[in-house]
C-alpha cells in the first residue's frame, strides 16, 4: 500500500484533535480510511487497500453526544487546520496540509429537507441515507494507541453494495474493493447484518451479489 506520508500524519493529527476534544468515541471512520484502519490493525488478513482519496469522512454516531458541546473547532484551528463551512450547503470542513480534508456525515432524517443539524461536536454534518447500517455495526480498533471506531467489515461491504448505483464515477472502483474484501468476510456476520436490513436494502444487495459477484 502506498500512501502520502503527509496524509497519514494529518489523519493521525486530526484523530488527536478529536480525542482531546472528547469526540473520538462519538464518531466512526468510514470510507477509504476505514480500509486503511483494517489494514493497519490486521483485521482483514491479506487485504491491502489502494488509497485513492485524501479525504476522510467521519460518521457522527449520535447527534446529541458528547453531552457538552465540544471545542473541536478551536482545538483543530490551534493545531493548524483550517475550518470552513461550504457556502451553498453549510457543510463543515477541516483542511490540513496538502489539502487533506475532513468532513462529517450523519444519517439523514426524514426527507432530508430540514436544515443541516448542528451537532454537539460543533460542526454541520452532511445528511446521507443508508448510513445507519454502519452506525449500528461498529467496532473498535487500536491505531497508534488510540481506540478508533470503524464499521465491521461486513457492514462496510454491505453498505457499499446498497449505494453502488449512486456512486457515479466511483462506482467501478467500489466494485473492485468489494470483490477484494468479500472473500475475507465472516459469513455468519455478513448474513446476520444482511438479514437486519430493510427489504429495499436487501433487494439492492441481492441484485449486486447476482450481477457483480455472481452469487445466486
Amino acid at each position: 500500500m502506498s500512501i502520502n506520508k503527509t496524509y497519514e500524519q494529518e489523519f493521525y493529527r486530526f484523530l488527536e484533535c478529536l480525542r482531546d476534544a472528547g469526540c473520538l468515541e462519538h464518531v466512526v471512520v468510514i470510507g477509504s480510511w476505514a480500509e486503511y484502519l483494517y489494514y493497519k490493525s490486521g483485521l482483514l488478513q491479506g487485504y491491502v487497500p489502494a488509497m485513492q482519496t485524501i479525504d476522510v469522512d467521519f460518521l457522527i454516531s449520535n447527534l446529541n453526544r458528547p453531552r457538552n458541546k465540544s471545542e473541536l473547532v478551536s482545538i483543530a484551528r490551534e493545531r493548524g487546520f483550517l475550518y470552513e463551512e461550504e457556502r451553498s450547503t453549510g457543510v463543515s470542513r477541516f483542511i490540513g496540509m496538502d489539502n487533506f480534508e475532513v468532513e462529517f456525515l450523519i444519517q439523514q432524517r426524514g426527507s432530508g429537507a430540514e436544515p443541516l443539524p448542528r451537532t454537539k461536536i460543533g460542526v454541520n454534518a452532511q445528511q446521507l441515507t443508508h448510513l445507519s447500517i454502519l452506525n449500528k455495526n461498529q467496532m473498535t480498533v487500536r491505531f497508534e494507541r488510540m481506540p478508533v471506531q470503524v464499521p465491521v467489515p461486513e457492514a462496510y461491504v454491505l453498505q457499499k453494495m446498497i449505494v453502488n448505483e449512486q456512486r457515479g464515477y466511483k462506482r467501478e472502483k467500489d466494485i473492485e474493493k468489494i470483490r477484494a474484501i468479500y472473500p475475507l468476510l465472516d459469513t455468519e456476520e455478513y448474513r446476520r447484518i444482511k438479514n437486519s436490513l430493510t427489504k429495499k436494502e436487501q433487494k439492492l444487495v441481492d441484485t449486486f451479489e447476482n450481477e457483480k459477484l455472481q452469487i445466486v
